[in-house]
């Protein structure tokens, strides 16, 4: 039957808007096309944000200007077979990929229902965003941290995660 077309990002921020109480941090969107939306996480430091493109659902960190490191990496793509959708990443000859009724299941199976789930886990229980890279920049990371009271004697940036 083969891929299918759908907006990931409209029924995006349709679930989350379903789901707002499942959230500690409000999502506020930054900017919206129909290929992609890009959003913020109400209460956390600017350098961590939401990107819902194709068939991906990131939260990135920047840093300097540019796109330092993902923190969260979700991929999902849906096919359309017979009885419903199945991803495409999932198994390469669907014998062992889930049939979902819907493509929005399967996306909420996929991205949203971890992404929530890691925000939830990760994000609130770190206090910092911990920044490295090598000398010469030809790597870059990120990572979430829980710092108490002492920094760090690493080399590196630690900023406060809540704002």
């Amino acid at each position: 039957m083969g891929r299918i077309e759908h907006s990931l990002v409209s029924h995006f921020e349709v679930w989350v808007a379903a789901n707002s109480a499942r959230f500690p941090f409000p999502l506020r969107q930054l900017e919206r096309t129909e290929e992609y939306g890009i959003y913020g996480l109400v209460g956390i430091t600017h350098h961590v944000s939401v990107f819902v493109g194709n068939d991906s659902l990131s939260v990135t960190v920047e840093w300097q200007g540019q796109c330092w490191d993902m923190l969260l990496s979700l991929d999902a793509v849906g096919e359309a077979v017979e009885g419903g959708y199945r991803c495409q990443l999932c198994c390469e000859d669907h014998s062992e990929a889930a049939l979902f009724p819907t493509l929005d299941s399967l996306w909420e199976d996929h991205l949203f229902l971890p992404f929530v789930n890691w925000i939830n886990k990760a994000l609130c229980s770190a206090t910092h965003l911990w920044i490295e890279s090598t000398p010469t920049l030809s790597a870059t990371w990120a990572s979430l941290i829980t710092l108490d009271g002492e920094a760090a004697k690493c080399e590196g940036v630690a900023l406060p995660l809540r704002v």
